[in-house]
C-alpha cells in the first residue's frame, strides 16, 4: 500500500506516483550492526527537579561541568516532603545491545549540613520513562513539565544505622527494587518488588560518597545488578541477580536522586561527575549466594545481618579460591567467643548463623581469615 497527501503547508508540484518494480522474493533478512557505545557525563542542561511538588523548598543549580547539578536550601527539605532531581541522557540505552558488558554508571554525592542519616534519607535509581516532559525555568531552577510517573527501572534505597528499609506494596521492607511503571521514588507501585532486604548498621553523615551501579543482561531473562555506596565510613554495597517476571526494565534514560525530610540538618546535595560507561559488572558475596551461577573474583567479608540482633544473626563471606578459611568470634577485650568455621571450604558464596543465645549483650567482633586475606567487622547484640 502507498499513499501521498497534498499538505497545504508544504508548497509541493508533485503530480504523479509511479510505483515500479514490486517483487517478493526470498533471501537474508536487513543486518543493522549494532551503534558503537561511548561513555558520556549526564549533560549539565539536562538536570532538573522531577515533580511539581518535589523541591522540598530548595533550589537547583545545574553544574557548569557535565555530570554536575546541586540543589540545597537555607534550611532542610520541608518536612513531609522530597527534594527530587532527574538528570537525562539524551538516549535510550538498551542492555539487550550488551551482550558482553555491563552498563556501569558512576559519579560523586557530596552532602551538605548533615547526610542521609535519616530513615529513608536517599532514594536512586536507574530509569526509563517517557513522559517526563522537557525542561522548564521556574522560581527553584529548571524542572521537568512531565510527570514523576510512568517509570520503570531500579531504585535503591540504603539505610542508615539502625534505621529499618522502606516498605514495599508487598507488605515487606527491602532496601533495593524494580520500580514497574509507576512513580520513581515510591515503593508503593502495585507492581513493583523488592530484590533484597539488605542493611549496613554505619551512619551516613555529612561529606562525599562515590556510587557506582551497575547492570549486566544474563540472557534467559535476568539482569545481574551490583551496587555500591561508600566512603571511609560508610558503605552499602552488594550483588545480586533479578529474575522477575517480567523484569522491571531492560532500557534507561536517567539517573534520579531524592532526598527526604527526615534528614534533619541536610541543607544541600551535590552531584558531580555522574558518567554512563560499559565495563565490569560489580560482584561480591553481599547477596544472592547462588548468584548468577559465578563464583566471587575477590574476597569478601559481609556486615552480618540483621545487626543488631538478638539472638542470631547471619555472617556471609565469599572465596574465589578453595582452600581453609577460620572464621572467629571475639569479645570487646578480644577473647575468642567461638570459632564458627575452622576448615577446607570450596570456592564460592558461603553463610553461617551465629546464635549468642548464651552471651550477654554488647560489641563483639567476628575475623575471618582465607589465605592471604584477613578482615574484622562489628557486630552488636541486644537483648
Amino acid at each position: 500500500a502507498f499513499w501521498t497527501k497534498n499538505d497545504p503547508n508544504i508548497p509541493s508540484t508533485t503530480t504523479k506516483l509511479s510505483v515500479i518494480a514490486v517483487k517478493i522474493d526470498m533471501g537474508n533478512p536487513i543486518t543493522i550492526p549494532t551503534k558503537p557505545f561511548t561513555s558520556f557525563y549526564v549533560a549539565a542542561e539536562n538536570w532538573g527537579f522531577l515533580g511539581s511538588n518535589r523541591t522540598g523548598g530548595w533550589k537547583l543549580t545545574q553544574g557548569e561541568l557535565a555530570g554536575n547539578v546541586s540543589i540545597s536550601g537555607s534550611n532542610p527539605v520541608a518536612a513531609n516532603a522530597w527534594a527530587a532531581v532527574r538528570g537525562d541522557f539524551g538516549q535510550t540505552i538498551s542492555l539487550s545491545d550488551l551482550p558482553d558488558t555491563a552498563l556501569v554508571v558512576t559519579g560523586k554525592m557530596k552532602f551538605v549540613g548533615g547526610g542521609f542519616d535519616g530513615w529513608s534519607g536517599l532514594r536512586m535509581g536507574l530509569f526509563y520513562s517517557d513522559s517526563a516532559g522537557v525542561l522548564d525555568s521556574t522560581a527553584n531552577g529548571m524542572m521537568w513539565s512531565g510527570s514523576e510517573g510512568f517509570a520503570s527501572g531500579y531504585l535503591f534505597s540504603p539505610n542508615s544505622g539502625t534505621n529499618d528499609n522502606p516498605g514495599w506494596a508487598s507488605g515487606s521492607n527491602g532496601s533495593v527494587g524494580g520500580v514497574v511503571n509507576a512513580t520513581w521514588l515510591s515503593t508503593q507501585g502495585a507492581d513493583n518488588y523488592i530484590l533484597t532486604n539488605q542493611k549496613t548498621s554505619n551512619v551516613a553523615g555529612a561529606g562525599t560518597y562515590n556510587f557506582k551501579l551497575t547492570f549486566k543482561p544474563m540472557g534467559s531473562g535476568k539482569t545481574a545488578i551490583g551496587f555500591s555506596i561508600k566512603n571511609s565510613s560508610y558503605t552499602f554495597e552488594g550483588s545480586l541477580t533479578d529474575s522477575h517476571d517480567p523484569l522491571a526494565t531492560t532500557k534507561f534514560n536517567s539517573i534520579n536522586f531524592t532526598v527526604n525530610s527526615t534528614n534533619s540538618t541536610t541543607t544541600g546535595l551535590d552531584i558531580t561527575d555522574v558518567k554512563v560507561d560499559l565495563g565490569a559488572p560489580i560482584i561480591t558475596g553481599v547477596e544472592d549466594e547462588t548468584g548468577n551461577g559465578s563464583l566471587p573474583i575477590t574476597y569478601s567479608l559481609s556486615q552480618n545481618y540483621p545487626n543488631p540482633f538478638n539472638p542470631t544473626t547471619t555472617i556471609r563471606f565469599a572465596i574465589p579460591k578453595t582452600g581453609d578459611v577460620k572464621l572467629v568470634v571475639y569479645d570487646i577485650l578480644g577473647r575468642e567467643v567461638t570459632t564458627l568455621v575452622n576448615g577446607n571450604l570450596n570456592a564460592g558464596y558461603h553463610s553461617v548463623t551465629f546464635n549468642a543465645t548464651n552471651l550477654a549483650s554488647g560489641v563483639y567482633f567476628y575475623s575471618i581469615k582465607a589465605g592471604d586475606f584477613t578482615s574484622v567487622k562489628k557486630l552488636v547484640l541486644l537483648k
